[in-house]
């Protein structure tokens, strides 16, 4: 089984961007195009995400879990053989990507 390892940004100015990844166990044997569509399509504007909804680390510096963080750039998503117990499934993060963009408003897409 491999892993998946998605890549994320965030833009602090025009010129500055903090870039960011977090791996997570595919015990649903994902393909990439797989979890990349399904990701997509529950993302702010098919791009966007505010971290801290989705237990990632914020790059912006927010460490107060009950404050919104600014929205995060979804990069893409590679496999990575490395293992790691107690890592977050990858259809876990679909999941609260999911309940995200249902318990907001359609105005907030």
């Amino acid at each position: 089984m491999m892993n998946i390892i998605l890549h994320y940004q965030y833009s602090k100015s025009e010129t500055e961007q903090l870039e960011g990844t977090q791996i997570f166990s595919n015990h649903s044997n994902f393909t990439l195009e797989h979890a990349h569509a399904e990701i997509e399509k529950y993302l702010i504007g098919h791009v966007f995400f505010i971290p801290n909804h989705l237990g990632i680390a914020p790059l912006d510096g927010t460490t107060n879990p009950s404050e919104d963080a600014d929205y995060h750039e979804y990069e893409g998503l590679e496999f990575i053989a490395d293992h790691e117990e107690g890592m977050v499934e990858i259809s876990e993060l679909i999941a609260a990507l999911k309940q995200f963009k249902n318990s907001h408003p359609v105005e907030f897409w």
